[in-house]
């Protein structure tokens, strides 16, 4: 070990007595103090003109700002700085002195590695300072995410020097050393492209390719899989450096010398082949606010997970977003559940290949006109256009007998089993396209815990929950929507009282709008249903009184004829602003946030809503109108008017819920494409308070306290000066009289 000390510190002393090694450093100085502090000046102005959100900002300015920058340019400075080290000794003979000396080959190749690891934390050290500065500029600096960025910098660097060392081995010139370490970093990038459409060979690539490697570890995440990574790669070039230099020294034959490096690649491959095995692999969200794991709402329902979990993943060759689930892609799409891949054990993710008529063509399209086409003829052409080997895709015939996806118009998509139950996880039609949190935690809840149901009356001309036309309901069952109630977990179905009973596990019963009298029987059975418990939303429209009266009366409800009208320079008189009242947060507390915000949920036309004398329920309003607002043909009642009430009682035990809305438009599908109104808040909230706060799941965080920046502009232009050149200007004089000395010597 002395030995090897002795050969760093010469090492140490040559490569400062030389001026690569201190303009690099000065560069880095500058480089990462510019990274860092243009980061937090743009975050600065940001949070002062209201465009970032006030938190996070750790993240922001280190995680993807320095640090990333950082490791994106840490390969230019390596091949300057690794390329003499063993191809300087050989070039000027002095390798036949250190040979002959009683010291051994890996004690030469240990010491020059080591002396390139104090280099490196000399550059670590840099990055410290610019850690010590956001200490004292950023509010409550998340230090923790530092930990595994600064960790995943100094494993990188480690792991470009062991590879810069053995390209430096293997020739006399110190700039072909450096060409060719570029190129063997570029080779690493590269290789995770390789063989991605067979899975073995894209699981080997994968376990050399470098390329985001330091992703993870950069924004908090410690992840096992990328530690023993770098740690394998670096004993792997250092062992080759060792196995070149003992070959100059010593002669083996080709059977032993073979042998032993296909004993290295083998046991390196292996091991790193198994620790990236997803039941193998371990992580730490190193975040405050453990902002990198799924939120409390969806740990509660992760946790209740035990045993086998099955993730199946239909891709059908003639439909959209084929892209996705292609073999080539397939480590990108799983990464997509790499939040609930770690934390639920037994997980298990496969994926099918298929061909079937899809309405969505995707880039099919100019191959597949309609249902009746050859489909067989046609995927086969498209297969090859895309260089795709059809036998690997079931047809139609046996894909239908293994899973029934014509519901889901053979779409992309995911299927989830556990515990004999199984859901479709969806793909949906916005840029993102990947189910999010919400949808995956929804979905998965639908395993464990019944599904809250929510049945739209038909039969009487309602809004329809299954067409597309302004008044209609068809967003809340738009299954490429993803903020649709049926991908945020609820059942939702049709019910026509004329010929079913209502049953008895319903969330809600919903009454949107009937055009026509209910029977005297449907009647009987919503009082029933009412008088045990059951909850209700009813939404009305002006003139629909006589209609509705029979049950409204039975909540203690009755609605106005005429219209609420405000009259106004910009709308029409009947476009009326609801806005939240005092006590809106009883269904939703995100309702208290939107009043404080003066958000308004647009209807057009609505019947104002008054109270019955004699009623056991208690009524809180929830929208009321403007305070110039009156009724269309009554200008004696005026002023805030209720538009929609929320009736409550206990029941059995438990607390009964009804909803009457004064308009229906509020939550059709043109009403909640509105912009800037709250209409689709209003809505989801209405039926997270029916499933009791289960649905949909809040994925909301907590503000994180790292959310201002402490320093003024003036100290961040004066830091700039200092720190991108006076500092590197220092490093320079320093090093530049260090080597004057030398001279002088």
């Amino acid at each position: 070990m002395n030995k090897i000390y002795k050969i760093a510190q010469a090492e140490l002393k040559s490569l400062f007595y030389s001026p690569i090694a201190w303009l690099s450093l000065a560069i880095f100085a500058g480089q990462s103090a510019f990274s860092f502090l243009q980061a937090l000046e743009m975050y600065r102005a940001n949070l002062a003109m209201g465009i970032e959100k006030t938190s996070m900002i750790t993240g922001e300015v280190f995680s993807k700002g320095l640090f990333s920058n950082v490791a994106a340019h840490l390969y230019l400075y390596m091949p300057l700085l690794t390329m003499g080290l063993m191809s300087r000794e050989t070039s000027s003979g002095s390798i036949k002195l250190l040979q002959s000396a009683p010291v051994k080959i890996k004690e030469i190749i240990l010491g020059k590695y080591l002396a390139m690891m104090s280099y490196g934390i000399l550059m670590l050290l840099i990055l410290f300072v610019y850690c010590l500065i956001g200490f004292f500029t950023i509010k409550s600096m998340d230090i923790p995410l530092l930990i595994p960025g600064l960790l995943s910098i100094y494993l990188l660097l480690c792991t470009y020097v062991a590879i810069g060392l053995f390209l430096s081995c293997l020739t006399n010139y110190q700039v072909v050393a450096a060409v060719c370490t570029l190129a063997a970093f570029a080779a690493l990038n590269f290789i995770g492209t390789v063989g991605q459409e067979i899975d073995f060979i894209r699981d080997l690539t994968s376990v050399l390719s470098i390329s985001g490697r330091t992703y993870l570890m950069i924004t908090g995440l410690l992840s096992t899989k990328d530690v023993i990574y770098f740690i394998l790669i670096i004993i792997l070039f250092l062992c080759l450096s060792i196995f070149r230099l003992e070959s100059e020294r010593e002669f083996k034959s080709i059977i032993f010398v073979t042998g032993k490096y296909a004993l290295l690649f083998t046991v390196v491959i292996g091991i790193g082949y198994l620790t990236s095995r997803p039941s193998l692999v371990f992580y730490k969200d190193m975040t405050v606010t453990k902002s990198l794991t799924l939120t409390p709402n969806s740990l509660k329902i992760v946790e209740q997970i035990r045993g086998p979990f099955r993730v199946t993943t239909y891709v059908n060759l003639l439909s959209g977003n084929l892209d996705i689930g292609l073999p080539a892609n397939r480590n990108s799409d799983s990464e997509q559940l790499l939040d609930y891949q770690r934390l639920i054990p037994g997980f298990q993710h496969r994926y099918v290949y298929y061909y079937d008529y899809s309405s969505d063509k995707g880039t099919s399209r100019n191959f597949v006109k309609g249902p009746d086409d050859d489909l067989e003829a046609s995927a086969s052409k498209f297969a090859e256009t895309l260089d795709l080997d059809i036998t690997d895709f079931l047809p139609p015939v046996k894909i239908r007998k293994l899973v029934n996806l014509k519901d889901e118009d053979n779409k992309l998509i995911r299927r989830l089993e556990y515990n004999g139950k199984s859901t479709f996880l969806r793909f949906f039609g916005d840029p993102e396209r990947y189910a999010g949190e919400a949808e995956i935690t929804a979905a998965i809840s639908r395993l464990i815990t019944d599904a809250p149901r929510i049945a739209f009356m038909t039969g009487h001309k309602e809004r329809d929950i299954y067409k597309g036309g302004d008044k209609d309901y068809n967003v809340v069952t738009q299954k490429d929507f993803r903020k649709s109630l049926v991908n945020q977990g609820f059942d939702i179905f049709n019910l026509d009282l004329r010929t079913a009973n209502i049953p008895e596990d319903l969330a809600a019963l919903v009454l949107a709008d009937p055009s026509v009298p209910l029977s005297i029987e449907t009647q009987r059975k919503i009082l029933t249903y009412l008088k045990a418990g059951g909850n209700m939303f009813i939404a009305a429209e002006p003139g629909k009184r006589m209609l509705l009266n029979p049950i409204l009366a039975a909540v203690g409800l009755t609605i106005s004829d005429s219209a609420v009208v405000n009259q106004t320079s910009d709308y029409a008189p009947d476009l009326i602003f609801g806005k939240f009242a005092d006590h809106a947060d009883m269904i939703d507390s995100n309702f208290k946030f939107l009043k404080t915000f003066n958000a308004a949920v647009v209807m057009n036309g609505s019947a104002a809503i008054k109270t019955l004398p004699g009623s056991d329920f208690k009524a809180e309003s929830v929208l009321v109108s403007p305070v110039t607002a009156t009724l269309d043909k009554n200008d004696i009642e005026k002023g805030s008017l209720p538009l929609m009430m929320a009736m409550t009682r206990k029941q059995k035990d438990k607390e009964q819920r009804i909803i009457v809305s004064g308009d229906a438009d509020f939550m059709s599908n043109i009403g909640l494409q509105r912009e800037q109104a709250a209409n689709f808040n209003l809505m989801t909230g209405i039926f997270k308070w029916f499933s009791d706060g289960k649905l949909p799941i809040d994925t909301r965080r907590p503000e994180a306290p790292d959310n201002r920046v402490l320093a003024s502009n003036e100290s961040i232009s004066l830091l700039k000066m200092l720190m991108v050149w006076v500092a590197p200007g220092l490093i320079l004089a320093f090093g530049a009289g260090i080597l004057t000395l030398r001279k002088r010597r």
